[in-house]
């Protein structure tokens, strides 16, 4: 394993060495010699003292001959090596509980590894949940990273610009946080995970900033892998896009520092990205980072392999949303597909499949967005059976009057069976025809789609009869009037 003069200070630090070390000093040394050699370390006697020098810099040991001095540097590389191998050995079992224990024996501070959502995959068992921060004590209560954390790390990494550089955190005294320092790990262009370590019982500097750049280059593709997981260790993207229950501590405990609950109508934005230069992913990172920056509230990351964004429509409206990620993404070769919108977090899964489904249909307009809402009949007339499935691809205008207002979502209905015929609906449902005519402009008012559009008439039409059919409804509704027997 290569070290650089800034790695073997720290290893030295209960000798207390004297140092004189660059900034920019780098990760390239193989061994120690008592003679020039590229690349290693060059070990001599100067008085009392041992010196170890490379190039500009110089590592002092005191009251120690060069021989014992050689032989002490030999040996952290030796050391250096089999903890790589165990490293190594850590990340390929995926124990990444034991790769955090190994990487303590190095840094010998409290460490933390986080998937994509800041969900804890493993942080040092060594330090309580009180013994560190405030952020330190959440993590170890909720296994999740803190709503701010997550939100300051997002902000970081992009005024980085995804160079794959650490990010140093500094946060002022009496505030209970430690400094820290984390890292990216990415996958690809894709984010996967962060590792970070708490400046909590000595100063980090550039040599734990190296082997920190090392480690997230071997985690990245194990990070990228799909992982099927349960309990608080899963991602709450994932747990809440498969559908699984979210009434545990933790989760509820992470939704309510965002501030989402059941009552909130939710979205699905998928991401793709045509292959690229490795240049070009590096811009897919600024991109992505700055869309977790600027939604905080969302929830993005990474899931099937693509770049998800479940956004909750009561935080910011659609139209807004989408007109600052058109804005962020310029003129990326970037396609994504948007779900219909949908009340609560049963249906989640649903909504996933809409936008991977319109995902497959490029833009009609300028824009990187295709709107599941275009392709919805065709959607369920293509798909296998499944109440669910059906039930969230109804219109929403009609799904949301079926739940909210019986008498106008009878009318609607009526209106549209009888194509708009005033005449013939007063008929239908037995009222006056200013009553029909009230009840028409509230259905205005209150639809976000006109119906004076044939596609969305049509759409309607097939959701009311997918409504009456009981598509995923606990309870079959009450018959909602009486039909021509035709319409029976």
């Amino acid at each position: 394993m290569k070290l650089s003069m800034w790695i073997i200070a720290n290893l030295l630090e209960s000798f207390e060495p004297e140092v004189q070390i660059r900034r920019e000093s780098p990760r390239v040394l193989r061994s120690a010699r008592l003679a020039y050699a590229t690349d290693c370390v060059l070990v001599q006697q100067d008085g009392p003292d041992c010196l170890y020098l490379w190039h500009e810099d110089r590592i002092r040991l005191t009251d120690m001959s060069a021989r014992e001095g050689f032989e002490l540097l030999q040996s952290l590389f030796d050391s250096m090596f089999d903890w790589r191998s165990r490293i190594a050995g850590c990340i390929e079992r995926e124990d990444f509980q034991a790769l955090v224990e190994e990487m303590g024996v190095v840094f010998r501070t409290p460490i933390a590894l986080t998937d994509a959502n800041h969900a804890c995959l493993a942080c040092s068992k060594s330090y309580g949940p009180e013994e560190v921060d405030r952020e330190w004590l959440h993590l170890k209560t909720y296994g999740y990273s803190s709503f701010i954390s997550a939100k300051e790390i997002s902000e970081a990494r992009l005024s980085y610009h995804m160079d794959g550089k650490v990010i140093r955190f500094r946060f002022p005294e009496g505030s209970n946080m430690s400094d820290s320092l984390s890292i990216t790990v990415f996958q690809g262009e894709m984010p996967v995970g962060y590792l970070t370590v708490v400046e909590k019982t000595h100063p980090l500097n550039d040599g734990h900033m190296q082997l920190m750049v090392m480690l997230a280059k071997a985690l990245a593709p194990v990070l990228g892998r799909e992982r099927r997981g349960s309990g608080l260790n899963s991602s709450m993207l994932q747990r809440l896009l498969e559908g699984a229950p979210v009434a545990d501590a933790g989760a509820r405990h992470f939704l309510d520092q965002r501030g989402w609950t059941e009552a909130d109508s939710y979205r699905v934005y998928v991401l793709n990205f045509e292959e690229a230069s490795e240049q070009m992913q590096w811009d897919y990172r600024k991109y992505f980072s700055a869309i977790a920056a600027v939604f905080p509230l969302d929830l993005c990351g990474v899931f099937g392999g693509r770049f998800v964004l479940l956004a909750n429509d009561n935080k910011m409206p659609d139209d807004r949303r989408r007109g600052k990620l058109e804005e962020i993404l310029g003129a990326a070769p970037v396609s994504g597909g948007v779900s219909l919108s949908h009340q609560g977090f049963a249906l989640l899964p649903r909504l996933l499949e809409q936008a991977e489904f319109a995902l497959c249909t490029p833009p009609k307009e300028d824009g990187h967005f295709t709107d599941f809402y275009s392709l919805a009949m065709d959607y369920l007339i293509r798909s296998d059976y499944a109440p669910d499935r059906c039930l969230a691809a109804c219109h929403p205008d009609v799904y949301r009057l079926f739940c909210q207002d019986e008498v106008l979502y009878k009318t609607l209905w009526a209106y549209l069976l009888q194509d708009r015929s005033v005449t013939r609906t007063v008929q239908m449902l037995y009222v006056h025809k200013n009553t029909l005519l009230y009840r028409l402009r509230r259905i205005e008012e209150l639809l976000q789609y006109s119906f004076s559009d044939s596609y969305t008439r049509s759409y309607m039409r097939m959701s009311f009869l997918l409504l009456e059919r009981h598509a995923g409804l606990p309870q079959p509704p009450a018959a909602a009037f009486g039909l021509p027997e035709e319409e029976k």
